[in-house]
């Protein structure tokens, strides 16, 4: 064994210093993982940070492949993608980035000619039946990965329709899944489904495990103040590791945009409030584009067979301006025009209800509501489950200083806060003066 980890170790310094010389971009990125020895997961794994290997694993890679699978894990982490699962599916959400990560590594690698870079045999590597791959890398080569799992989802609920759903006996897929513990859904970002058979055409040479959500939530991924630090840290990395990049000429333009849209984000509507929604085969169809792939075919979520039901709350209390109520009304009339069609519940309140009511696409929000009282959230939740009512999402606009129900309920909150607004216990954050939501 201590020869193996010898190995091991000589193989890792031998692809860091490859990955440096040849291909800087991922070179850097590597450099700015931690890395950690894990004798028990199949491979390697990310969890936003670091870089967990098995080193019998690593033992046994060619430093080509090994280069590779370095490049993986670290656009894994730089990329932000074990933080962007919300309540979408685990390994479908994995599978999608490892699509749009391998693209990224194919485009290097049909650049450079593939010699200090080459895709890994997983299956020779681990000892298992080869795997092919039902879909090519290269259909989602100008794709981001939000748009990659979009269309794996309308490919399965595709094939659910027509009674095609893979199945039988459990795949590689599965177990690389159970060694990343991805989990099912919860109230925890960082947890999903992983459905396992119906996705295992799909495999990526086994790699769409390798998001370790356990390790994440261990170091504390899930928190607000650990994901702006890792945002922070990324962000230094990835535009040091590009500017170096872009001094030896080694910068692919897909990737330069990708990069560029991770230092100046923009976040519409379509895309914060998809990222909280599991679509299911009665409820949508895919057809919108995101506006930053415009040439691209990238579909978000609406509304088919069944319904988007979205509840916008104001805070109408006595420490809201008057200028900040217009500015609510106006965040969610931009709501309802972010996908095709929608239903959607509208409340306003202080320490109690003021209004409620079923609002349309296309319906004029009302600008003056009653209210002016102190400021408490919980009534909008109990007037919900009052009405039985489980939306998709809440959007909460408000200044985010009052009462929080003791509980996050089951379905996905975001609150859109004035600048200096409060800090929720619970739910996703965006605040007025980061981003401009209304177009």
């Amino acid at each position: 064994m201590h020869g193996l980890k010898l190995d091991a170790d000589a193989k890792l310094s031998r692809a860091k210093i490859e990955a440096v010389r040849e291909f800087p971009f991922f070179g850097l990125l590597i450099l700015g993982c931690e890395f950690l020895e894990d004798p028990h997961c199949a491979a390697l794994w990310s969890d936003g940070r670091r870089i967990g290997y098995n080193p019998d694993f690593v033992a046994r890679c060619e430093v080509p492949e090994l280069v590779w699978l370095l490049a993986h894990e670290a656009l894994h982490n730089a990329f932000a993608h074990v933080h962007g699962l919300g309540a979408r599916d685990a390994q479908l959400y994995n599978l999608a980035a490892d699509f749009w990560v391998n693209g990224r590594l194919e485009e290097e690698a049909a650049r450079s000619g593939g010699q200090r870079l080459r895709r890994p045999d997983l299956a020779r590597l681990e000892g298992r039946a080869q795997v092919e791959l039902a879909l090519d890398p290269a259909r989602f080569s100008q794709l981001s990965s939000e748009a990659i799992y979009a269309e794996l989802v309308r490919e399965t609920l595709r094939q659910d329709r027509s009674g095609q759903g893979a199945g039988g006996g459990e795949s590689a897929s599965e177990q690389d899944a159970a060694s990343a513990s991805s989990g099912r859904g919860g109230e925890d970002p960082l947890e999903g489904s992983g459905s396992g058979d119906a996705f295992a055409q799909y495999d990526q040479g086994g790699m769409n495990g390798d998001l370790n959500l356990e390790a994440a939530r261990e170091r504390g991924a899930s928190s607000d103040a650990q994901r702006a630090a890792d945002a922070a840290y990324w962000s230094g990395e990835v535009a040091r590791a590009a500017e170096v990049a872009r001094q030896h000429g080694s910068f692919p333009a897909e990737l330069a945009r990708a990069v560029t849209a991770l230092l100046e984000p923009q976040l519409p509507w379509t895309e914060r409030l998809a990222a909280f929604v599991q679509p299911s085969l009665e409820d949508y169809r895919w057809e919108m584009p995101d506006r930053r792939f415009s040439d691209a075919d990238f579909i978000l979520p609406a509304v088919e067979g069944s319904r988007l039901e979205v509840v916008l709350a104001v805070d109408v209390s006595g420490s809201i301006r008057p200028g900040e109520l217009r500015r609510f009304v106006s965040e969610a009339a931009a709501v309802l025009h972010a996908f095709d069609r929608v239903e959607a519940w509208l409340l306003a309140c202080d320490a109690e209800v003021r209004y409620f009511g079923r609002i349309s696409v296309g319906e004029a929000l009302p600008t003056e509501f009653p209210g002016g009282g102190g400021t408490d959230f919980r009534p909008v939740f109990e007037r919900l489950e009052q009405a039985g009512i489980l939306p998709h999402a809440l959007v909460y606009l408000t200044d985010g200083f009052g009462r929080y129900p003791r509980s996050a309920p089951t379905y996905p909150v975001l609150w859109v806060l004035t600048e200096q607004g409060g800090s929720p216990p619970f739910g996703e954050v965006l605040r007025l003066g980061e981003h401009s939501l209304a177009r």
